[in-house]
Parts: C-alpha cells; structure tokens; sequence
C-alpha cells in the first residue's frame, strides 16, 4: 500500500484497495499491528473512509483469495444481488465507517459492486500466481517482501535514498531493505539519488534490465510499453545489464555476465528485444568536475591541446586529437556556460577543424595551424 504525505496522496479506487494483499490480510485475518496500520492509514486519508468500508464489505461478501474465477463465483454474485436487490429498503443498514464491522451503509452499492468485480475486474486481477506487474515485463518475485508502491511524486527510501518520479511513473519498493541487495522495480522514468552502501548493492530493474549501484545519482527511463530503457549518470557509475543476464549470473556464481559501466554524461541504451546494450553521450553533457579560477572557460590565447584538456577534464569525456598537429594552434574566445558542444563549435571554427562524437568520446581533426 502507497505510503505518502495526505499533499501528494492519490485516492485508490474500491478495487485497488480489494486486490491490495495487505489490505484482504487485514480484513479477513485481522491482527493488532494490521489493524494499527489501516486505522493510522486511515486517520492520515479520510476522504477514503467510504471505500475502504465499501472495499472491505466486499472482500467479506467474496472472501476474495487469489485464483481464477469459476462459473460457481459467477452463480454465486449473481445470487447475491439478487439478494441484495430484493432486500426492502427497511433492511438497508445504516452505520458509519468507524461502527464495528465496517458494515456499508448501502448494500444495494455492494451487490452492484460486487457484480462488476466479479464479471469485469476479475480478469484483470485474478492470478493464479500473484506477482506485481511492473509495466509491461517486470515483475517482483512473489517470494519477495511486501513492496509499496508509489505513482509521481518524491520518495525517500528506508536507506535515505532519494528518488524523483515524473508524473505517471511507478515505483516499487519494501519498506524496508532487508535483503542482501536494495531491489526497486520502476514503470516510467525517475531520477536516483542513492547512498552509498558497498556492502548493499542498490538494484532497479525496469522493462527487462537491471542496473546496478552502489551509490550515485543517475536516471531511468523505461516507459511502459516501450522496448527501451535508457539510463544516464550524473555523478558515480553503474552497471547496467540484461535482466536475464543478472539472473543467470546470481544462479551460477562463476557466470560473468554481460554489462556495460556508465560513468557521468553517459547513457546506456537498453533494447529489450534483442537484449541489446550500447553506449553513448547524453545530449547535453553537463560539468562535472569545475575548473579552478573564476575565468574557468575564458581562453585568451591559450594552446588549443590545453583548452582542449580543461574541457576534457571539466565534462569527463575523452577528447581526442593530433596533440603535434595542434601544437601551434591558439583560440581567443570568452567561453562560459554553452553547452559543450556549442563551446567546441566555436573553438574549432577558429582553427579551421570539425569534431565529432565517437560512442562516448569526441574526434578533433583539422590542418593545424602554421607555427608563430
């Protein structure tokens, strides 16, 4: 169940809330720390009192368990509205939520939904073996703990990470990490800030692909229905493999899997289909490391090799070039924050050369300049 701030809570719907494992553990096994949950639950989302009561008459009218609908189900909502709808309106109990057994104030409400669960939903959430559904093809293990979810918001982890959703992505994780990696599972895209644990390796598996951490900040985006995952760093390095890869690699230790290492203004493209990695630059890569000095990007008739070298180390991506045939070249301009690229367009403009980018480094080339 989400656990979010009342400011960022979004209302569940009847059914989510009568699929919801935890939620039918209360209602049909209910326990003191159970009932401690879904009451503090409730006190922090009061608008839901009235479908939780409506979810919770429904889960004791189905006594809902996970497994495939049968024809006696079917029989058995249709009795019960017919029931329900042949009750007087005498019989129709009125309580409010908090009354003991949570009884729904119109049953008329019930039989209905319980006739539209059972005939409609019921395909959509009835497993034989219950596993989340992440996106399209990620799933969480069922012997995994209870996970939470989160849908476009800001959540701050058990371990103190820190992880942006955009508005319509999922996150998935438990409440606490207890295992001997920190998994979260993602639909859509979302930006990890996550602390450093070396002993914990921190896992996102999304869309078929894992990427590995053990503390950065880097972004996943793997819409749903999309055969794609990207990731980029922005600080740190991670791992990013197949999902079959990984398995294979935890089931046989001597297994080395197939991975690529992505460092800062970096991305991995993850194509599912063929289960395909590739490397390349970000669009737009940022500074990493800052110069020393107020006039970090400002050349005045500097060597174009040492201009060259301060962007190299500034955005940390290879710049390769003919170190003796650029010897004699100079640039004047007054750099600052272009983008990276508009800076080289302009340095290789003034010295008669042309760059381009190689997967992740960067080509200079040209005629040199004549020497003084």
């Amino acid at each position: 169940m989400m656990q979010q701030n009342p400011s960022d809570f979004t209302p569940v719907t009847l059914e989510e809330l009568v699929w919801q494992e935890s939620f039918r553990e209360w209602v049909m096994h209910p326990t003191p720390e159970r009932e401690q949950y879904w009451q503090g639950w409730l006190a922090n989302h009061a608008n839901q009192a009235t479908t939780l009561s409506q979810a919770r008459e429904v889960v004791l009218a189905l006594k809902v368990k996970n497994r495939p609908i049968t024809d006696a189900d079917v029989q058995a909502c249709i009795e019960l509205t017919r029931q329900y709808l042949d009750l007087p309106q005498s019989d129709v109990v009125n309580s409010s939520p908090s009354a003991p057994g949570w009884v729904w104030k119109n049953r008329l409400a019930i039989a209905a939904t319980v006739s539209l669960l059972l005939l409609v939903g019921a395909g959509l959430f009835w497993q034989q073996q219950p596993t989340l559904v992440i996106g399209s093809s990620t799933t969480v293990p069922a012997n995994t703990p209870k996970f939470l979810t989160a849908k476009g918001t800001t959540v701050r982890l058990d371990d103190g990470s820190l992880i942006q959703l955009k508005t319509g992505s999922e996150l998935r994780y438990p409440a606490r990490f207890t295992a001997a990696t920190r998994d979260v599972y993602l639909t859509g895209e979302a930006t990890f800030s996550v602390v450093r644990k070396p002993d914990q390796p921190f896992l996102v598996y999304a869309n078929g692909s894992v990427t590995r951490v053990l503390g950065t900040q880097f972004t996943v985006n793997a819409p749903s229905g999309v055969g794609r995952v990207i990731v980029k760093v922005l600080s740190g390095k991670v791992s990013v493999f197949a999902e079959s890869e990984w398995k294979r690699a935890q089931q046989q230790t001597s297994y080395q899997p197939q991975s690529i290492i992505v460092t800062p203004n970096q991305q991995v493209i993850f194509e599912r289909d063929r289960e395909r990695l590739s490397k390349s630059l970000i669009d737009q890569p940022i500074v990493v490391n800052t110069p020393v000095g107020e006039n970090r990007f400002n050349f005045v008739n500097t060597p174009v090799p040492v201009a060259l070298k301060i962007l190299e180390q500034a955005y940390n991506i290879p710049i390769v070039f003919d170190q003796q045939l650029m010897q004699h070249c100079q640039v004047t301009a007054p750099l600052g924050d272009e983008p990276l690229f508009d800076k080289l367009s302009i340095i290789c403009e003034t010295i008669g050369a042309r760059f381009e980018v190689v997967e992740t480094q960067i080509i200079i080339s040209g005629k040199g300049c004549e020497s003084p």
